[in-house]
């Protein structure tokens, strides 16, 4: 049974890896954002406030990492008139 569905390019591929980086890193954006919230709402120095302080620091670097990768996997894609909202992570 032949396939009906064409295989993406390796362009397209290279495209979608960048897109789901850009998505990885919105969502480790986000989760940094939700810890930073809750450790403000901490009094100062309570071992509630320093436990989110280390959660929010290892968050950080989460998103640096994920920042890095988008970055190394961009820096090889090929030019596209397109904006990374304009393409579809793939499955």
């Amino acid at each position: 049974m032949p396939d009906s569905e064409e295989r993406p390019s390796e362009e397209d591929v290279q495209h979608r890896q960048v897109r789901r980086d850009s998505d990885k890193l919105m969502t480790e954006i986000g989760r940094l954002k939700s810890l930073e919230v809750d450790k403000r709402s901490k009094p100062y120095s309570t071992p509630e406030f320093h436990a989110l302080a280390e959660d929010v620091e290892h968050q950080a670097e989460r998103v640096f990492r994920a920042a890095k990768q988008e970055k190394q996997d961009g820096d090889d894609v090929p030019r596209l008139d397109a904006s990374t909202e304009d393409v579809s992570p793939g499955d």
